[in-house]
């Protein structure tokens, strides 16, 4: 039969405050194992926060890298496209005079 405090929503407390099965926040003890994967979930945090500030940190770096590059692209298609369109007007020139030249 059973006794009326295992049905009670108070545990019964030691006289530290404590619940003879653990701490007051009610957690068991924790055994050996536990403990090391606790640890190794810590040192996962860390190292994922670790992680993410480096690749913020980056991410920054590259998007000054390409603030600073984006005009000096724009520029260099500037400058292959009206090299381009030169020659051919160059050579349109060209041959122009040439006819000119052939017809007179």
């Amino acid at each position: 039969m059973s006794t009326p405090h295992q049905f009670s929503d108070h545990p019964e407390t030691t006289g530290t405050g404590q619940a003879p099965h653990g701490p007051a926040t009610g957690q068991f003890p924790q055994t050996e194992e536990h403990a090391l994967q606790v640890h190794q979930n810590e040192i996962l945090r860390q190292g994922f926060s670790e992680l993410i500030t480096l690749e913020r940190t980056r991410n920054r770096r590259l998007a000054k890298i390409a603030s600073f590059l984006l005009p000096w692209t724009i520029i260099g298609w500037a400058i292959i496209i009206s090299t381009v369109v030169g020659v051919i007007l160059s050579i349109v020139g060209v041959l122009q005079v040439n006819e000119w030249m052939n017809g007179a």
